[in-house]
């Protein structure tokens, strides 16, 4: 084994929520309640039982502290290799869930195989398509691991869609607490394939993820996929 599969080892209690951390998930819940005007609906769709994809868009930093507040099993994510050897980073995605550590900008086989690990040994795994913070703060064009993943897997989707985020910190500098809106959407799976061509079918069904995110948001934040939900 190499250190870089040691890294991404899949912890066997995949989807177990300790109970500490689902006190601090409620804890985060009430201080955003109290610092934004926090709008959730849908969330009787995260009774889903692991294993699953929790994909969502992307458009604050928020966005993780967001998830997390919501949490409801222990949610593996990828996350940036930047920060796999970071003192405090580190130590603190190991513990608030489970951090498989990613080279961007390339295709990484390796996390790929630890979140499809984590996903067969019954665990949540949570990912934004897109890969990057969109800068229009509107929806990009989905990449195609969300889909090779769920079709891998075989496990269900569940799309979770927030906005508002991306203009709290604004909002707080001038004194005011800014609107925050989460939509669960009911979760879905892959119908069975339509091509014997592999890329083409990564294609449709990357289409299909994003167009039901898409379809939680307001026409503004629909992107590329406006028009289509």
């Amino acid at each position: 084994m190499t250190a870089d599969d040691a890294t991404n080892k899949v912890d066997l209690a995949a989807a177990a929520l300790p109970r500490w951390l689902a006190a601090l998930s409620r804890f985060v819940r009430l201080w955003l309640r109290l610092l934004c005007a926090l709008d959730v609906r849908g969330e009787e769709n995260a009774t889903l039982q692991p294993p699953y994809i929790l994909v969502t868009n992307h458009l604050s930093w928020l966005d993780v502290v967001i998830m997390f507040a919501l949490l409801h099993h222990k949610t593996a994510i990828f996350t940036a290799e930047k920060w796999q050897n970071h003192p405090l980073m580190r130590p603190l995605f190991r513990r608030l869930g489970h951090a498989i550590f990613v080279q961007r900008g390339e295709i990484d086989r390796r996390a790929l195989q630890a979140a499809l690990d984590w996903l067969q040994q019954g665990g949540a795994l949570g990912i934004a398509p897109e890969g990057t913070r969109s800068p229009a703060h509107a929806l990009q064009a989905g990449k195609e691991g969300t889909a090779y993943l769920a079709r891998r897997a075989g496990v269900p989707i569940l799309p979770v869609a927030g906005w508002g985020q991306e203009k709290a910190v604004a909002a707080w500098r001038h004194g005011r607490r800014p609107a925050i809106h989460v939509r669960y959407g009911t979760p879905f799976r892959l119908p069975e394939p339509v091509t014997k061509q592999r890329a083409a079918q990564l294609q449709e069904d990357t289409e299909m993820i994003m167009l039901h995110l898409a379809a939680l948001l307001p026409p503004a934040y629909q992107g590329v996929y406006g028009g289509k939900a």
